[in-house]
This record gives C-alpha cells, structure tokens and sequence, in this order.
C-alpha cells in the first residue's frame, strides 16, 4: 500500500515537471517578442501632450550668466543669423530717445570775451547811471558830471522796478522820456538779507525793462562792491557779494549786457575792501571816485561804425 502511495506521488511529480517545462517552451518565444518591441520602441520619439492651461512646467536649472553674456544672448535671440538686421547698426529705442533729446536741446552760443576799450567823457553824454549810495559818492564825488544818474541812498532792486521816486520821477520815466545809449546799474548791497532768486528774477526785470525802453542802449551791470572784513556781518558778507555779483554776471551776453567788475582795483589780499580806501568797511571814500571813474571809462564798449 505504501509503495503504490509513493509512485503516485512519483508520478504527479514527473507530471507536474513535464506541463512545466512545456509552458515555459510555449510561452517564451511570445515573451521575447513583447521585450524585443518594448525595447525597439524606447528609441522613438514619443509624442507630447500640449500643455494645458493648468499644467506647470519647470524649466531647468541653467548656470547663470554674466549680465555680458545675458546681453549677447539676448541680441542673438531676437536679430540672429538671418534675421537681415546689421547689430552694428541697430539703434535700441532707448537711444533713439536720446539722440532725440540731444537733438532737441537748444543749442547755446558761446559768450566771447568782450573787448573792452578806453573812451573819453563824451562818451557818456547820453548815459545813464543807476545805482544805491554807492552811485551816490560816485554822482558826487566822481568825475563824469555830463552823464544823468537815478540813483538814492538804500535804493533796491525791488523799488526800482515798483516805481520808486527820485525828484518826481521814477526809473521808468527817465527810460520813457529820453534816449540812452548807455545804461550802468549796480544794485543789491541792500538786499543781501532777500532771498537770492528773487533779486535776480528782478535783476532780469530791470534788463528786459531797459532792452524795452531803450532797444539799442548798452546795458553795464556793475559788480557789487565788497566790504572791508571787519565790516562784515552775518548778513553782509563778501562770499554772499560774491555769489550775487557771480549770478548777475550770468544775465551778461557780451552783446549788448555786459558785466564789469570794479573790485579788482579796491580789494586787499584777502579779496576785501582795502581798510584804507574806506571808513566805514563799506564805502569809499570821496577822494577815490576818481580812480572808479578812470577805470570806468577804460572799460566801454565802442560800438563798429
């Protein structure tokens, strides 16, 4: 009995080998063609979904660039080769923007130095002097009497142009009624304390005026004179004179506006009002208008006839 058990059991075993073994004989040649197509088919493109419009995408990580390259990149991005655009004559808008500005900048012409010669007392016959108690002493003390003089102890800029009264007649009536052919103001040691920009604004008021009145006088402005040192205050101070005298020069064309500056003769060392030439820091004495008047006639301007 127990050995008809044991080649039972002999005999499924052989049975079980066999159906094994022709499985594996049937199913292999199908099994290697499926691997053989999967593997051919690795080496095709495969075809991409469009992204939709919820999809992510991650560009890759790229190493980064100089701000150069970047330029580089860019230029051959958008004009590369075909594109028919010479990069050596490309003009980015930005710089057309430029050229366009530059073009449009108003052109200025440049001032020449003026040619200043010496001319006599005749000279100032028809001319006329403006100015505070500086112009006074020269008026009083100076040597050119045949010129006409609208000029007052404290005068400012700011009253000559508000119709400020000297004997009856206020600066805008002389221009109105008589001829200049020229006109020296030197105005501005009483508004030291004023706002810069506002005597200049009303310095251009007194030039446009007088280029109205008398369109073919010769305009002088004539520099502040300085102060002695000891004379100067937290308001008057020659740096501030400076400044003045600086920004009033600016409104010169060397056309018909001409600047002159008198301090070369009466400063000291230290670019003040020599001590000796006044007594009270701020004005000279009499006996020195003449010396102004003889280097005021050697710096006129002669018109070519």
């Amino acid at each position: 009995m127990d050995k008809n058990k044991k080649n039972m059991s002999q005999l499924r075993q052989s049975l079980y080998t066999f159906l094994l073994i022709t499985t594996c004989l049937i199913a292999s040649p199908l099994m290697y063609s499926k691997i053989w197509k999967s593997s051919a088919e690795k080496g095709k493109p495969q075809n991409i979904p469009a992204a939709s419009a919820n999809t992510v995408t991650t560009a890759p990580k790229v190493q980064e660039t100089t701000s150069a390259e970047k330029q580089e990149v860019e230029t051959d991005s958008d004009f590369g080769s075909g594109s028919g655009v010479d990069m050596e004559d490309f003009t980015y808008p930005h710089e057309k923007e430029q050229e366009q500005e530059q073009q449009t900048e108003p052109q200025t012409e440049e001032v020449k130095e003026p040619e200043f010669k010496e001319s006599g007392l005749e000279y100032f016959d028809d001319a006329l002097f403006v100015g505070d108690s500086r112009m006074v002493g020269m008026r009083d003390y100076g040597t050119i009497p045949n010129a006409s003089y609208f000029c007052d102890i404290g005068l400012s800029t700011v009253q000559l142009n508000e119709g400020y009264y000297i004997n009856g007649v206020t600066f805008d009536d002389m221009l109105s009624y008589n001829t200049y052919g020229k006109v020296y103001i030197m105005l501005g040691i009483n508004e030291m304390g004023n706002y810069f920009e506002n005597t200049i604004e009303q310095y251009k008021m007194i030039v446009d005026k007088v280029k109205a009145y008398q369109p073919d006088a010769i305009i002088y402005l004539m520099a502040n004179l300085h102060v002695s040192t000891w004379a100067q205050t937290e308001i008057i101070t020659n740096t501030g004179i400076d400044y003045l005298n600086g920004r009033m020069a600016e409104l010169a064309d060397n056309k018909t506006v001409f600047y002159i500056d008198i301090n070369e003769i009466f400063d000291d060392e230290y670019g003040a009002l020599r001590a000796d030439y006044s007594g009270d820091g701020i004005h000279i004495m009499g006996m020195y208008f003449a010396q102004w008047c003889d280097w005021v006639c050697k710096h006129t301007i002669v018109p070519e006839s």
